[in-house]
Protein backbone atom coordinates (compact mmCIF):
# COMPACT_ATOMS: atom_id res chain seq x y z
CA UNK A 1 0.00 0.00 0.00
CA UNK A 2 1.09 3.14 -1.03
CA UNK A 3 0.97 6.73 0.10
CA UNK A 4 0.41 7.79 -3.15
CA UNK A 5 -2.67 5.25 -3.74
CA UNK A 6 -5.46 7.56 -3.11
CA UNK A 7 -3.65 10.49 -4.35
CA UNK A 8 -6.06 12.51 -6.34
CA UNK A 9 -2.87 14.56 -8.52
CA UNK A 10 -1.69 11.35 -9.50
CA UNK A 11 -4.93 9.65 -10.35
CA UNK A 12 -6.00 12.27 -12.35
CA UNK A 13 -2.45 12.32 -14.61
CA UNK A 14 -4.14 12.22 -18.35
CA UNK A 15 -7.03 14.78 -17.40
CA UNK A 16 -6.41 18.34 -18.31
CA UNK A 17 -6.37 19.34 -15.15
CA UNK A 18 -2.90 17.98 -14.92
CA UNK A 19 -1.65 18.87 -18.61
CA UNK A 20 0.24 21.97 -17.65
CA UNK A 21 2.30 20.89 -14.34
CA UNK A 22 6.06 21.55 -15.27
CA UNK A 23 5.42 24.52 -16.79
CA UNK A 24 8.56 26.15 -16.94
CA UNK A 25 8.24 28.71 -15.08
CA UNK A 26 12.00 30.36 -16.26
CA UNK A 27 10.51 30.27 -20.00
CA UNK A 28 10.60 34.35 -20.80
CA UNK A 29 7.06 34.47 -21.25
CA UNK A 30 6.27 34.56 -17.41
CA UNK A 31 6.59 37.75 -16.05
CA UNK A 32 6.47 37.64 -12.12
CA UNK A 33 5.92 41.18 -9.74
CA UNK A 34 5.98 41.74 -6.20
CA UNK A 35 2.75 43.49 -4.85
CA UNK A 36 3.53 45.63 -1.71
CA UNK A 37 1.45 44.39 1.38
CA UNK A 38 0.68 47.46 4.04
CA UNK A 39 0.68 48.23 7.51
CA UNK A 40 0.18 50.92 9.91
CA UNK A 41 3.49 51.96 8.96
CA UNK A 42 3.69 51.29 5.58
CA UNK A 43 4.94 48.26 3.51
CA UNK A 44 5.44 45.11 5.32
CA UNK A 45 5.81 42.82 2.40
CA UNK A 46 5.76 41.67 -1.13
CA UNK A 47 3.56 38.88 -2.66
CA UNK A 48 5.13 36.95 -5.77
CA UNK A 49 2.41 37.26 -8.66
CA UNK A 50 2.00 36.36 -12.27
CA UNK A 51 2.70 39.64 -13.69
CA UNK A 52 1.13 38.23 -17.37
CA UNK A 53 -2.29 36.31 -16.38
CA UNK A 54 -3.85 35.99 -19.80
CA UNK A 55 -0.61 34.31 -21.40
CA UNK A 56 -0.81 31.54 -18.53
CA UNK A 57 -4.59 31.24 -17.39
CA UNK A 58 -5.61 28.17 -15.54
CA UNK A 59 -2.45 26.71 -16.00
CA UNK A 60 -0.57 25.15 -12.66
CA UNK A 61 2.88 25.79 -12.51
CA UNK A 62 6.17 23.68 -10.81
CA UNK A 63 6.79 26.14 -8.07
CA UNK A 64 10.13 24.78 -7.31
CA UNK A 65 11.55 26.48 -10.53
CA UNK A 66 9.73 29.54 -8.97
CA UNK A 67 11.93 29.07 -6.41
CA UNK A 68 14.81 29.22 -8.30
CA UNK A 69 14.16 32.53 -9.64
CA UNK A 70 13.62 33.69 -6.26
CA UNK A 71 16.66 32.51 -5.50
CA UNK A 72 18.60 34.06 -8.22
CA UNK A 73 16.68 37.70 -7.71
CA UNK A 74 17.56 37.57 -3.99
CA UNK A 75 21.40 36.48 -4.61
CA UNK A 76 21.53 38.77 -7.58
CA UNK A 77 19.14 41.72 -7.72
CA UNK A 78 18.15 42.14 -4.22
CA UNK A 79 20.90 44.29 -3.58
CA UNK A 80 19.64 46.94 -6.03
CA UNK A 81 16.25 47.12 -3.68
CA UNK A 82 17.85 46.93 -0.47
CA UNK A 83 15.72 49.75 1.32
CA UNK A 84 12.67 48.30 -0.12
CA UNK A 85 13.16 44.27 0.77
CA UNK A 86 15.02 44.62 4.41
CA UNK A 87 12.70 44.03 6.98
CA UNK A 88 10.06 42.69 4.79
CA UNK A 89 8.33 39.62 4.61
CA UNK A 90 8.37 37.46 1.32
CA UNK A 91 4.67 36.27 0.50
CA UNK A 92 4.80 32.67 -2.32
CA UNK A 93 1.84 30.78 -3.06
CA UNK A 94 1.79 27.31 -2.90
CA UNK A 95 -0.65 24.45 -3.96
CA UNK A 96 -1.08 22.41 -0.79
CA UNK A 97 0.04 18.89 -3.67
CA UNK A 98 2.83 20.59 -3.77
CA UNK A 99 3.52 19.76 0.10
CA UNK A 100 4.41 16.15 -1.47
CA UNK A 101 7.58 17.17 -3.23
CA UNK A 102 10.63 16.61 -0.68
CA UNK A 103 12.92 18.38 -2.96
CA UNK A 104 10.38 21.68 -2.75
CA UNK A 105 10.12 21.18 0.92
CA UNK A 106 14.19 21.29 1.14
CA UNK A 107 14.31 24.26 -1.15
CA UNK A 108 11.27 26.31 0.80
CA UNK A 109 13.33 25.79 4.22
CA UNK A 110 16.61 26.66 2.28
CA UNK A 111 15.32 29.59 1.47
CA UNK A 112 13.47 30.62 3.84
CA UNK A 113 17.34 30.47 5.74
CA UNK A 114 18.77 32.34 3.20
CA UNK A 115 16.06 35.37 3.53
CA UNK A 116 16.96 35.21 7.54
CA UNK A 117 20.21 36.07 6.47
CA UNK A 118 19.19 39.05 4.42
CA UNK A 119 16.56 40.21 6.97
CA UNK A 120 13.57 39.05 5.74
CA UNK A 121 11.16 36.72 6.36
CA UNK A 122 9.42 33.74 3.84
CA UNK A 123 5.68 33.46 4.45
CA UNK A 124 4.06 30.17 2.83
CA UNK A 125 0.94 31.08 1.75
CA UNK A 126 -1.13 27.78 1.06
CA UNK A 127 -3.72 28.27 -1.48
CA UNK A 128 -7.55 27.99 -0.74
CA UNK A 129 -7.35 25.37 -3.82
CA UNK A 130 -7.44 21.52 -2.94
CA UNK A 131 -6.88 19.10 -5.39
CA UNK A 132 -5.56 16.10 -3.28
CA UNK A 133 -9.14 15.72 -1.45
CA UNK A 134 -9.35 13.21 0.20
CA UNK A 135 -5.73 12.13 0.62
CA UNK A 136 -3.92 14.30 3.79
CA UNK A 137 -0.70 13.46 2.86
CA UNK A 138 0.30 16.62 2.49
CA UNK A 139 -0.01 17.59 6.71
CA UNK A 140 3.41 15.76 6.45
CA UNK A 141 4.76 18.29 4.20
CA UNK A 142 3.44 21.41 6.80
CA UNK A 143 4.83 19.43 9.79
CA UNK A 144 7.96 19.44 7.99
CA UNK A 145 7.83 23.62 7.50
CA UNK A 146 6.53 23.96 11.30
CA UNK A 147 9.45 22.10 12.28
CA UNK A 148 12.19 23.80 10.70
CA UNK A 149 9.97 27.24 11.56
CA UNK A 150 9.07 28.57 7.85
CA UNK A 151 5.68 30.61 8.12
CA UNK A 152 2.56 29.36 7.33
CA UNK A 153 0.03 31.65 6.54
CA UNK A 154 -3.34 30.14 4.88
CA UNK A 155 -4.83 31.61 1.99
CA UNK A 156 -8.10 33.05 1.05
CA UNK A 157 -9.54 31.33 4.04
CA UNK A 158 -12.95 30.91 4.17
CA UNK A 159 -14.20 31.58 7.86
CA UNK A 160 -17.66 31.41 6.84
CA UNK A 161 -18.63 28.71 4.38
CA UNK A 162 -15.97 26.23 6.11
CA UNK A 163 -12.53 25.40 4.95
CA UNK A 164 -10.36 21.99 4.20
CA UNK A 165 -7.60 23.55 6.12
CA UNK A 166 -9.49 24.81 9.60
CA UNK A 167 -8.28 21.61 11.29
CA UNK A 168 -4.68 22.97 10.99
CA UNK A 169 -5.25 26.36 11.28
CA UNK A 170 -4.40 26.47 15.18
CA UNK A 171 -2.19 23.98 14.79
CA UNK A 172 0.01 25.07 12.08
CA UNK A 173 -0.51 28.33 10.27
CA UNK A 174 1.19 31.40 11.77
CA UNK A 175 -1.39 33.95 9.78
CA UNK A 176 -4.07 33.88 7.75
CA UNK A 177 -5.66 35.95 4.75
CA UNK A 178 -9.27 36.72 4.03
CA UNK A 179 -10.66 38.43 0.85
CA UNK A 180 -12.56 41.56 1.57
CA UNK A 181 -16.26 41.96 0.33
CA UNK A 182 -17.21 44.95 -1.84
CA UNK A 183 -21.11 44.60 -1.29
CA UNK A 184 -21.41 46.78 1.43
CA UNK A 185 -24.26 44.13 2.66
CA UNK A 186 -21.46 41.25 2.95
CA UNK A 187 -18.62 44.06 4.01
CA UNK A 188 -20.91 45.01 7.44
CA UNK A 189 -22.01 41.09 7.65
CA UNK A 190 -18.34 40.39 7.34
CA UNK A 191 -17.21 43.13 9.96
CA UNK A 192 -19.55 42.00 12.58
CA UNK A 193 -20.29 38.33 12.25
CA UNK A 194 -16.71 37.34 13.66
CA UNK A 195 -14.94 37.79 16.94
CA UNK A 196 -12.03 39.86 15.75
CA UNK A 197 -10.20 40.19 18.96
CA UNK A 198 -10.01 36.55 19.81
CA UNK A 199 -9.59 35.41 16.38
CA UNK A 200 -6.98 37.86 15.43
CA UNK A 201 -5.43 37.00 18.58
CA UNK A 202 -4.61 33.32 17.25
CA UNK A 203 -1.97 34.57 14.73
CA UNK A 204 1.09 36.39 14.42
CA UNK A 205 -1.32 38.64 11.83
CA UNK A 206 -4.21 39.05 9.41
CA UNK A 207 -3.95 40.06 5.57
CA UNK A 208 -6.64 41.63 4.39
CA UNK A 209 -6.82 40.93 0.44
CA UNK A 210 -8.80 42.52 -2.23
CA UNK A 211 -9.00 46.16 -0.34
CA UNK A 212 -10.37 48.69 -3.42
CA UNK A 213 -12.13 51.30 -1.94
CA UNK A 214 -12.09 53.70 1.02
CA UNK A 215 -14.92 52.32 2.59
CA UNK A 216 -13.12 49.05 2.79
CA UNK A 217 -10.48 50.52 4.36
CA UNK A 218 -12.30 52.17 6.82
CA UNK A 219 -14.45 49.53 8.01
CA UNK A 220 -11.09 47.17 8.41
CA UNK A 221 -9.79 50.14 10.38
CA UNK A 222 -12.72 50.09 12.62
CA UNK A 223 -12.33 46.77 13.98
CA UNK A 224 -8.97 48.13 15.86
CA UNK A 225 -7.07 44.75 15.09
CA UNK A 226 -3.55 44.63 15.90
CA UNK A 227 -1.40 43.57 13.71
CA UNK A 228 -3.60 43.41 10.88
CA UNK A 229 -2.07 44.15 7.15
CA UNK A 230 -4.01 45.53 3.98
CA UNK A 231 -3.43 44.60 0.13
CA UNK A 232 -5.21 45.34 -2.91
CA UNK A 233 -5.06 47.95 -5.98
CA UNK A 234 -6.28 50.59 -3.38
CA UNK A 235 -2.94 50.80 -2.88
CA UNK A 236 -0.33 52.32 -5.56
CA UNK A 237 2.36 50.32 -6.25
CA UNK A 238 5.75 49.81 -7.76
CA UNK A 239 5.59 46.61 -8.83
CA UNK A 240 9.21 45.30 -8.65
CA UNK A 241 9.81 42.86 -11.54
CA UNK A 242 11.38 39.50 -11.18
CA UNK A 243 12.90 39.04 -14.71
CA UNK A 244 13.57 35.62 -16.05
CA UNK A 245 16.87 33.72 -15.97
CA UNK A 246 18.95 34.54 -18.59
Amino acid sequence: MSKFDNCQLLNGIFTNQALHLGQDLLNASVDYKLEEIYGQDGVVGYEVLIDNVGSVKDRLFNAGLLMDRLFYFIEQSACFYKYDMEGKSLFVNFEVYELCDSKLLKKIVEFSELLKVRGMELVCEITERNLCAPCRVYEQGLLFLKKHLVHLCADDYDWAQGDYRSRDLLRLFNSVKLQVPKDEICLESFSKNLHWNDFSNKFDFIVFERVETVNQLHSLKSLNIDHSYYQGYLFESNRIKLSPLG
